[in-house]
């Protein structure tokens, strides 16, 4: 009887653990997502290169953090021998998710002037995106953001409660972590221009993102590893932000 009662104690004392670190880290990066992306609108581009090397050492004391808290290096998706197989994977479903986006940004119904401007794209040459789209964006952003979501809190999230419940707080911190880039992006656009749709693109923004980290925590635990994830962050990004660099050429 008394083992059996401190087996279930230490049991219950695990699961708290595991607890306060998920609400902890998705509390932490709220504040890290929107606080990163303030300093950026403020310094401009050229804060992207300075970030960089801070972004990669956050993520390797966040990630230590982790597996400090007993997690393996399989539960935060960074032991997979099929790593390039279930990156093409990602890829391919990213452009597939993504495709009626860029068609829209294309042929923009309901716009004024008939066209989406788009200021940060009026303002880069090809070589410039060239460069952040295949290296500031998948180091900075899709390996930064799928490592700390997909990897580190929804592993502890599926230790503390129930799948469903971990991937909904995963997907409602993923989109809280955009509010502050959402709001400048769209406010940089045509779009921002006209309050009613400026308020639906908010909206559209942030419950998009909602479903994007829904599609993103099932490939993760699909494909039991960060790289689909990765690779499906990867393309949607690049494939809006090439959309709209197009638009202005």
């Amino acid at each position: 009887m008394g083992r059996r009662q401190c087996l279930r104690e230490g049991s219950f004392s695990g699961i708290g653990q595991h607890l306060r670190a998920t609400i902890g880290l998705a509390i932490l990066l709220m504040g890290l997502g929107n606080g990163l992306s303030a300093i950026l609108q403020r310094l401009g581009d050229e804060a992207t290169g300075i970030l960089l090397p801070v972004k990669l050492a956050l993520l390797v004391a966040l990630l230590w953090v982790t597996l400090r808290l007993g997690l393996s290096l399989w539960d935060v998706g960074l032991k997979d021998r099929r790593w390039l197989q279930n990156l093409s994977v990602g890829i391919g479903g990213g452009l597939l998710m993504i495709l009626p986006v860029a068609v829209y940004f294309l042929f923009p119904v309901g716009v004024p002037g008939g066209e989406i401007a788009y200021e940060e794209a009026e303002e880069r040459d090809v070589a410039h995106f060239l460069v952040w789209a295949l290296l500031y964006q998948p180091l900075g952003t899709s390996l930064f953001e799928e490592a700390l979501f997909r990897g580190a809190l929804q592993a502890l999230a599926l230790k503390a409660m129930s799948p469903r419940k971990g991937i909904a707080l995963v997907a409602l911190t993923f989109g809280a972590w955009h509010l502050v880039v959402n709001y400048h992006t769209v406010k940089q656009t045509s779009v921002g221009e006209e309050p009613v749709l400026f308020l639906l693109a908010q909206i559209g923004a942030f419950l998009g993102l909602i479903v994007g980290s829904l599609v993103l925590s099932y490939l993760r635990l699909r494909t039991g590893s960060l790289a689909a994830p990765i690779g499906f962050h990867w393309a949607v990004v690049v494939t809006m932000q090439g959309t709209l660099t197009f638009i202005v050429r």
